[in-house]
């Protein structure tokens, strides 16, 4: 139940943060119900919205590059990258060694303006597309990390002159900026919790983190293995 209400408070404050007229529609009492925490994701994800709400674009604040919340126990970067690049292919077994090392240097110095562990962003692109930077869900995901174009357009193009249309999101280092900036963004607002942040990448799904953490465990033993530890 604590661990609900806590998703619940951090998923409204998300909300609040990302649709500035989110807060407005519920101080005018437009509702005359709690949030739920289904209809607080679904908020999130930018569907079931208040009339009110749908007129105005839902944008997530994007993320400053910040000290690094987590230490790491893994400072070798060459066998990071290593270590990413084989269970890159382990996953997609057409991404050939040369494109699976270009997607880990791009995660490795990504991660490290952002404060992130290459090892959760690189496990995150391996739940939310299987390491294929073609792929695009029926909701409007693209790219290796799927990013919902639709819901974050307008700060990544203000911020990023590269990316100015959701075709832009299959070049993987747009990509991978553009959804480990998002991600991070949610991290912070969620106070480093992942479980909570995890949820709000994924538009809903609170077991998001534990399919995310099992592909970190096994980049981590490849890690272990190839230092040898």
């Amino acid at each position: 139940m604590a661990r609900i209400l806590t998703i619940v408070f951090f998923t409204a404050v998300i909300i609040f943060s990302v649709h500035p007229a989110a807060a407005e529609e519920m101080s005018a009492g437009s509702t005359n119900e709690n949030i739920t925490l289904d209809q607080a994701l679904d908020w999130l994800r930018g569907e079931e919205l208040p009339e009110k709400l749908r007129e105005t674009p839902i944008t997530v604040p994007l993320a400053k590059p910040r000290v690094r919340i987590e230490n790491t126990n893994y400072g070798d970067p060459k066998t990071q990258i290593n270590a990413i690049t084989h269970i890159f292919r382990q996953y997609n077994k057409k991404l050939d060694n040369e494109t699976a090392r270009e997607y880990a240097n791009i995660i490795k110095s990504t991660s490290e303006k952002f404060g992130e562990d290459p090892f959760v962003i690189a496990a995150l692109i391996v739940i939310e597309s299987t390491v294929k930077r073609d792929a695009r869900s029926k909701g409007g995901d693209y790219g290796l990390m799927q990013v919902r174009w639709r819901v974050h357009k307008n700060r990544l193009m203000k911020k990023y002159p590269t990316m100015k249309t959701e075709k832009d999101m299959f070049k993987p280092r747009e990509n991978i900026i553009a959804g480990t900036e998002i991600f991070s963004s949610y991290r912070e607002s969620a106070n480093g919790d992942m479980v909570i942040a995890m949820t709000a990448y994924s538009g809903g799904n609170p077991s998001h983190w534990n399919k995310v953490n099992n592909v970190v465990l096994q980049i981590k033993d490849k890690y272990s293995e190839l230092i040898g530890i």
